[in-house]
């Protein structure tokens, strides 16, 4: 495929060492041959395949920066076209310079996730993996990092791949039955049937853990709740690892919501820390406390704050009454000043003090397995982490279903068009034949540069 040839820095914009412009496309080696003069006064098109050359980057007869530059050819490169990358100093002026000379020269400015974009297209690699770049980009802590990691290394490709296959040479069996009925038997129902079971238990496994995975990737929206004056500020900060949010002994300090994601254990909470709940007079107060309850309802985990230190009260009873039945963990905050205070509640309850982390620990024991359950993530190398993917693997399984009852109800060959459907869906996955609207779905999140 012929494409504009593109051009983006690919390190972090500010102060650093070095800085690299990627340059991708058709024009990649005579564009960066306009603004390169090497220190031997050989030209990168004379360049080996896979070289790094030292020389300066000039504009309009101005040096910029002296540089390294390397030199890959298609179509063994990430975009499978050929790639110039400029690695020079990595000052934010510096940077912009080179990268204002390389779009003089021809370039035109890449937009977001064009790279991998066009090693999809170019067929460098599959949506797996393509997607699994920017997991290993956002990974915020080993699980996720561990997750993207198989992806990168095509074990899910894999799987979808077999999948669909077994589901394609069912379907092949049944038309071949129809097509040739001399040379083959009539179609064996019961083999049929036996197959797509087996099919559906294979896709049933993946579903199994999606959830998880999807969690594990997306992270918990999670909600801090409880009366005024519990610690709901002090455990905010205490997971954030700083002074989030300001923590007095007047009540009614939180009036707003404060948010912020932070690490528990393998997990990540989408945390919103939110005013304590009361009956109040005050109008910006009781704004505050709606707002809570309303995110309350909404929330994966609720964190429910309690004061161990003092007797449960009315406005303790309300709160519970509220976040019952929910995914709920009951946190008995300042434990350190508590002497055998018993709480009137059900459910999960951790023992903490918000101050100095005491029972840290179990609350993120409390929460993984409330999420995880025994799933193990780390050892499963076939684990899905999205929505979309999530989605084509159970319309999958519906329309298997659907088939198996036709071939027991009817005849296989009416079964057909759902078995043939059913691998179409895992298309999704792995972007064989999908449409240029979901390609561009999947990569409008990806930075530029990459």
């Amino acid at each position: 495929m012929n494409y504009d040839t593109i051009a983006a820095v690919s390190t972090p914009y500010g102060r650093g060492g070095i800085s690299i412009i990627r340059i991708s496309g058709d024009r990649a080696v005579e564009i960066a041959d306009k603004v390169f003069a090497s220190k031997s006064g050989k030209r990168l098109a004379d360049a080996q395949n896979r070289t790094i050359n030292y020389g300066h980057i000039f504009s309009e007869g101005n040096m910029i920066d002296e540089v390294l530059v390397s030199v890959m050819r298609a179509p063994r490169t990430f975009t499978g076209e050929d790639v110039v990358e400029i690695n020079c100093h990595g000052g934010l002026y510096v940077t912009k310079a080179v990268l204002a000379a390389v779009f003089k020269a021809g370039a035109r400015p890449a937009e977001g996730g064009e790279f991998t974009k066009r090693a999809f297209l170019n067929g460098r690699i599959d949506l797996t993996y393509a997607q699994s770049v920017m997991d290993m980009i956002n990974a915020k802590n080993e699980l996720q990092h561990k997750l993207a990691l198989n992806h990168l290394n095509g074990r899910l490709a894999e799987r979808i791949r077999d999948i669909r296959t077994q589901i394609t040479d069912i379907a092949a069996y049944i038309q071949g039955t129809i097509d040739f009925p001399e040379e083959l038997e009539e179609a064996d129902d019961g083999k049929i049937l036996s197959d797509i079971n087996n099919v559906t238990k294979a896709i049933g496994k993946l579903i199994e853990n999606a959830d998880r995975g999807i969690i594990a990737k997306e992270g918990i929206s999670t909600v801090i709740v409880g009366k005024p004056n519990v610690g709901k500020s002090s455990l905010l900060n205490l997971l954030a690892d700083c002074d989030r949010a300001i923590v007095t002994d007047i009540p009614g300090t939180t009036r707003d919501s404060i948010e912020e994601v932070v690490s528990l254990g393998n997990l990540i909470l989408r945390l919103t820390d939110t005013a304590g709940i009361r009956t109040t007079d005050d109008t910006v107060e009781s704004i505050g406390v709606q707002r809570a309850k309303a995110l309350a309802e909404n929330a994966e985990l609720i964190l429910f704050v309690v004061d161990i230190s003092k007797p449960t009260d009315n406005d303790d009873m309300q709160i519970y009454e509220l976040v019952k039945g929910k995914n709920t963990v009951i946190i008995a905050n300042k434990s350190d000043i508590a002497e055998g205070c018993v709480l009137p509640f059900e459910g999960d309850t951790v023992k903490l003090c918000a101050k100095d982390g005491t029972g840290l620990d179990a609350l993120i024991d409390t929460v993984e397995k409330k999420f995880m359950g025994e799933a193990d993530l780390y050892n499963s190398d076939t684990v899905i982490t999205g929505e979309r993917e999530k989605n084509a693997l159970c319309n999958a399984l519906s329309l298997l279903q659907s088939a198996a009852k036709t071939v027991e109800g009817l005849s296989p060959d009416m079964a057909i068009d759902d078995i043939l459907s059913a691998a179409e869906c895992l298309n999704l996955i792995d972007g064989i034949h999908i449409s240029d609207d979901i390609i561009n779905t999947v990569f409008e999140t990806y930075c530029v540069g990459k």
